[in-house]
């Protein structure tokens, strides 16, 4: 029996709004006019974000030599896309750093994962072959926040379905849209749109299981991040999972004018990245 998405919608918009910085700067990047005074005044009065701001400028990895006293020589010395990821980074940690049983997930595995596809994003956007829009890091970061919603409505039955089902090959969204009429990435999207985030980063959540279906690069981006995500985790654990079996779609390999076999390094590098960050919060 399907659910009636009306009940989605629901739990949907009865989601704890987006905090307003965080939104105001992702809109920011997606827009090609932005300026420095724009940041620095979207975050100067975020009295959760400044400190973190500021701590990280005056870290070691990024000192260089003279302490930053204010929001603007923090954005300067951090960059503003690396101040947007830090800011999406506060948000999406709040809310994806719980268990999701339902999804088979304990404390922190959905948080690790989207960390991982985050890292992924970015080593794609420094690669530079073809350009990858700088919402890349975002939109990895948040691709899988339609299973905080689904999850609500996977009860035992469906939990059940939902487990034989991965494990006789049925991909994960198909496995949804039988037993709710709708998948994660659709889902998703629409929580994207209900925090009011830019068109671009719901589209490449929508599509990141389905690149082709659009011709929105970002979401191209999303869908391989996803993937060596799932990879540099099963390589730090030594378990090769479903996931990290899945093979790129060729389309979004083209728009990224990447090879298969070239995603290995990219593998070695997130989780590399990711070992570290697991470390230093563990």
């Amino acid at each position: 029996m399907l659910l009636h998405h009306q009940g989605i919608e629901k739990a949907i918009e009865a989601l704890e709004p987006l905090p307003a910085t965080a939104g105001r700067l992702a809109s920011l990047l997606s827009r090609s006019d932005w300026q420095l005074k724009d940041v620095e005044e979207a975050i100067a009065l975020d009295q959760a974000l400044t400190p973190r701001l500021l701590a990280l400028a005056n870290s070691a990895l990024f000192s260089g030599g003279r302490d930053i006293a204010t929001v603007r020589d923090a954005v300067m010395r951090l960059g503003a896309q690396q101040v947007v990821q830090i800011a999406m980074s506060v948000v999406a940690r709040k809310r994806l750093l719980g268990a999701l049983p339902q999804y088979g997930l304990s404390d922190g595995q959905l948080w690790n994962h989207s960390v991982a596809a985050a890292f992924a994003a970015q080593g794609l956007t420094q690669r530079r072959r073809r350009v990858v829009p700088p919402e890349a890091f975002t939109a990895a970061l948040m691709h899988d926040v339609g299973k905080l919603i689904l999850a609500r409505f996977l009860d035992g039955d469906r939990i059940t379905a939902l487990t034989v089902a991965q494990k006789s090959g049925t991909p994960l969204c198909v496995a949804e849209l039988e037993l709710l009429g709708i998948e994660h990435a659709e889902v998703g999207a629409a929580v994207i749109e209900h925090w009011k985030l830019p068109e671009r980063l719901r589209i490449a959540i929508q599509y990141h299981h389905s690149p082709a279906e659009t011709d929105e690069v970002l979401a191209s981006a999303v869908h391989i991040a996803d993937i060596i995500g799932h990879r540099a985790e099963a390589a730090i654990v030594g378990v090769l999972g479903r996931e990290a079996e899945v093979e790129p779609d060729p389309v979004a390999l083209e728009r990224l004018a990447l090879k298969s076999g070239e995603l290995d390094e990219i593998v070695v590098a997130v989780g590399n990245d990711l070992a570290d960050v697991l470390r230093r919060y563990a």
